[in-house]
């Protein structure tokens, strides 16, 4: 009995044991699952911070294709990449070299009339077109099989799995029912209906990744343009669960704006920004935004990275340098014209991750792909560096200003003290002045006059006309403290108006690939030249009449040390172009071939 009460015992306390790390399993499970990441970007997606692309990624490729492709119809590979382009789908090598074609466009039973989603799963090739009709593919080409969604229209798909699907529809009219749909072979697993309707828009539009999924190393994401919310799509359950919300203020996505605006192609991003779902590279969130700033008078593209462990954001404008762009420097300058506006040939705007988490890619035109591969953590190097950048350019600053600051409130102080003591003495002069005419008038009045009396007058008229000297010597004095006095104060204003212009100056010499100069940016150079380098802008203007303002400002960034490479991102060109720039200058000047215009200037 007793052996059988210990086995029931030892039974017992393993089943409570079993229960309890079950109960503690799923409850972690479910903690995990329901969590949901809020990242604020209010300020980010304003003012990002630039930051150099090598400070994130270890290389920089840079692919030139010999045909066109389709954006978003890009698929990269461990070690090879799969376009969509006018004719096929195409397989490349990661040079660009070209491998074989996948599929080809047209009506066969093995081919796609068209492509309206390309995606890989398990190595093979999903193209869906505009009919919801998805074909599969072997990275050899090779056809495998046939999926038919049983809806008509659908605006993008994802793919759960080899044999599932899930399907979105964006909302044109206001008026749809289905939101998204969740099917497989002659199968409907689930369907997600829209809960409001709206109005009839007033001017349909199209935009890019207007609903968009994303399919990451460990899950299936999924962005709607006007939805603050990124969810994550189980296909355990066929329904889709809030991973991530971006928190925007007054800047967050409103779906009635669709529907609303009389221009909404031109004036929606104005309102709010366009978001670009990237993906995840261990744990961290990846997505872009751009934004019509009304303040600034432009787009701002920034490109923002989210940690879930510490739970912050890092917003960026990531610029490349000419040893990033390599020999391929001149190729990315060419393609500016595919850049929009606000963006220079320097930046890199990534629009695409590869599915490992480990590659940002960026368009330029549809036959020049760049791909970054990023570091295993990228952000514990980020932030150290941009601590340290900082406070190396502040801290000098800083001690200037103070110094600066020091020298003209004494300066000030010993005028202004000059200043009471002459104000002083005029007035005691005025006083005794006043006394004098009055005792001497009263003088002349006097019926008699004694030798004593001429002689008393001639005294005070001696008198009074010393201290009228003195009196003018004394405005003289004056009048120069008083110009002393207000040079000074004109000095400390513009010490204050040149702040900003110790501040360009430094960040010039320190970080010069950041550094946009226009009109405002140009006359603090000048005046920051002026007084660190004896009046060199002014006597450059003065005694070479012919340079033009780009050649003034050109001298005032040689003068302070820059290089050809420097001035070419700073002036968005090249070092070729900045080279015959300074050639015109060598001929304005009047300087010969062998001259160097930098020595000449160090000198002048």
């Amino acid at each position: 009995m007793s052996e059988w009460c210990k086995y029931i015992n030892g039974k017992l306390v393993l089943l409570i044991l079993t229960g309890t790390i079950l109960l503690v399993l799923t409850t972690c499970s479910k903690r995990e699952k329901e969590e949901m990441h809020t990242i604020d970007i209010r300020s980010g997606c304003i003012y990002p911070q630039a930051i150099p692309l090598s400070s994130i990624t270890d290389s920089v490729e840079i692919i030139h294709f010999s045909d066109p492709f389709y954006r978003d119809k890009v698929l990269l590979l461990d070690s090879v990449i799969v376009v969509e382009s006018k004719k096929s789908c195409q397989l490349f090598d990661r040079k660009g070299k070209f491998i074989k074609e996948i599929a080809r466009k047209g009506n066969a039973p093995d081919e796609y009339p068209n492509c309206l989603a390309l995606n890989e799963w398990n190595g093979n090739i999903y193209i869906t077109d505009h009919n919801g009709v998805t074909k599969v593919y072997t990275l050899d080409g090779q056809f495998l099989e046939t999926f038919l969604c049983p809806i008509d229209f659908l605006s993008t798909i994802g793919v759960l799995n080899e044999k599932e699907f899930v399907g979105y529809r964006i909302n044109y009219k206001g008026n749809e029912k289905d939101r998204m749909i969740f099917y497989g072979k002659d199968t409907i697993f689930n369907r997600l209906s829209y809960q409001k309707e709206y109005t009839e828009p007033k001017n349909y539009f199209f935009f890019r990744k207007d609903g968009h999924f994303v399919r990451t190393p460990h899950s299936l994401l999924m962005k709607e343009l006007l939805n603050d919310t990124i969810y994550q799509v189980s296909s355990a359950t066929h329904n889709i669960e809030p991973a991530y919300l971006l928190e925007l203020d007054s800047l967050r996505g409103d779906e009635s704006l669709r529907y609303s605006l009389e221009n909404p192609e031109f004036e929606l991003f104005r309102y709010t920004p366009y978001i670009m779902l990237l993906g995840e590279h261990n744990s961290t969130c990846w997505f872009t935004t751009v934004y019509s700033s009304y303040e600034q008078q432009k787009q701002i593209y920034a490109t923002h990275c989210y940690d879930r462990k510490t739970k912050k954001v890092y917003s960026m404008e990531l610029k490349m340098s000419l040893k990033d762009m390599g020999k391929d420097s001149q190729l990315l300058y060419d393609s500016t014209q595919y850049t929009p506006p606000s963006v220079n040939w320097d930046n890199f705007f990534p629009e695409q991750m590869s599915t490992d988490g480990r590659y940002l890619m960026s368009y330029r035109g549809n036959d020049i792909l760049v791909i970054a591969r990023l570091k295993k953590n990228p952000i514990a190097i980020l932030q150290p560096d941009t601590n340290l950048r900082w406070h190396t350019v502040l801290l000098p600053l800083i001690i200037l200003l103070i110094l600066a600051s020091t020298y003209f409130y004494f300066r000030h102080k010993k005028i202004r003290q000059a200043l009471k003591q002459i104000k002083k003495q005029l007035s005691s002069n005025e006083e005794i002045l006043k006394h004098y005419h009055i005792e001497l008038e009263k003088m002349r009045k006097s019926s008699t006059e004694t030798t004593a009396s001429i002689q008393k007058s001639a005294e005070l008229e001696q008198q009074i006309y010393l201290l009228e000297i003195q009196n003018e010597e004394l405005k003289q004095h004056l009048a120069v403290r008083e110009q002393k006095k207000q040079k000074t104060e004109t000095e400390r204003t513009h010490l204050s108006v040149s702040d900003e212009g110790y501040n360009l100056f430094i960040k010039l010499k320190a970080e010069p690939s950041y550094v946009f100069i226009g009109e405002k940016e140009h006359e603090h150079l000048c005046r920051i030249t002026d007084k660190l380098y004896r009046q060199f802008a002014t006597r450059l203007q003065t005694t070479y009449q012919e340079l033009t303002k780009h050649d003034i400002e050109t001298c005032c960034l040689l003068k302070a040390g820059l290089t050809n490479q420097e001035l070419s991102i700073i002036f968005n060109n090249t070092p070729a172009a900045i080279t015959k720039s300074k050639n015109r200058i060598k001929k304005r000047i009047g300087l010969n071939g062998d001259t160097n215009l930098d020595s000449f200037l160090q000198e002048f």
